[in-house]
């Protein structure tokens, strides 16, 4: 699926940041020129665009983040966060019913707001807790009764506190992922000083990166020392088998967390932009060179690349998003263009 200027019911832009499929079973898509859905049945995409004259419109046309949320509500991220981009974007609710949004905007002058502009990462916990992470010094937790948020900001007389860690520099500073793990703890990954890992029992965080130093309950090797030095955590996916796998962006590693022998294995595979289970034994991971299926079973491996001489391939190489439908179609967003992949 492409963009087509000529065809108002194609993909509204071919960058396709993040894509899901709904209780519903319609594909919902964030583009850079809006955000769309797609009827898997008809092929034809509805686009939900900005409009600065209603204020019932979503926030803005830089969708970057989709999340749909355990009571079906679906939640839109916007704004690009990359240095030259506008302060610009917001979170949006998206009332299935009406078809209008609820924005949730940043506003210095309102503490119970959004205290970043762009929305990068959005979780709901096993709690019942919704976690937003924005740019900047952008940890926050969202009371969806009532609309107000509670910022955790850095503090540096409390570094164990909540929040995400330390800025390290101001021109390219976002929370990157937020993840909770078998253990039911939150991980805070940034792409400037490393990644936070929040115990809500006993309230303290736990800090992976340069600034954390020796830690004795970490098994230090090579692997560790990598790890640390690497500082920036781009995506993270944890599964119920204790381990988490974390790629970072700089001089791109894959990285394997065991919780529970306390260890960190660097595996030699290119960086991973986005993972997707598909079930306890196929584990899917988008690249910058491709697809790969990992049957954890079988120890194997498929790679599906694009070839230009094959139209059933893929659109091209750099994966930024995978989910699956109720029929067992994948579907994968691109740098140019959405990708669904027949199984059989």
């Amino acid at each position: 699926y492409r963009h087509d200027p000529d065809d108002p019911e194609s993909l509204a832009n071919n960058t396709v940041p993040s894509v899901f499929v709904d209780k519903d079973g319609m594909v919902w898509l964030a583009t850079v020129a809006g955000l769309d859905r797609l009827n898997p049945t008809t092929g034809k995409f509805t686009h939900f665009s900005h409009d600065p004259n209603n204020t019932t419109t979503i926030s803005s046309d830089a969708v970057w983040r989709t999340y749909e949320d355990l009571s079906g509500t679906l939640w839109m991220g916007t704004g690009l966060p990359f240095p030259g981009v506008p302060n610009f974007g917001g979170l949006n609710r998206f009332d299935r019913e009406t078809g209008t949004f609820t924005r949730y905007l940043a506003n210095p002058e309102d503490p119970s707001s959004l205290s970043g502009y762009k929305i990068t990462a959005m979780l709901e916990d096993s709690k019942g807790n919704f976690w937003v992470g924005t740019e900047g010094d952008g940890l926050h937790t969202l009371d969806r009764g009532t609309g107000r948020f509670t910022r955790h900001a850095f503090d540096p007389d409390h570094p164990e506190k909540l929040s995400r860690p330390a800025l390290a520099s101001m021109d390219y500073a976002f929370i990157s992922f937020l993840l909770e793990d078998s253990a039911g703890q939150i991980w805070i990954g940034t792409v400037d000083n490393g990644i936070n890992r929040y115990d809500p029992d006993s309230d303290k965080v736990t800090h992976f990166g340069k600034s954390s130093g020796f830690r004795e309950d970490v098994v230090a090797n090579d692997d560790w020392k990598s790890f640390q030095e690497s500082n920036s955590a781009w995506c993270a996916y944890a599964g119920q088998d204790g381990l988490i796998w974390i790629s970072t962006e700089t001089d791109p590693k894959l990285y394997k967390i065991d919780l529970f022998r306390n260890t960190i294995k660097k595996v030699n595979e290119p960086g991973i932009n986005v993972f997707f289970e598909e079930s306890s034994k196929v584990i899917w991971k988008g690249t910058s060179n491709g697809l790969i299926k990992e049957d954890l079973k079988a120890g194997t491996e498929i790679l599906y690349q694009h070839r230009p001489e094959d139209p059933g391939s893929l659109s091209t190489n750099l994966i930024s998003a995978i989910t699956q439908d109720h029929q067992g179609k994948l579907w994968v967003g691109t740098l140019n263009g959405l990708n669904v992949l027949d199984p059989e």
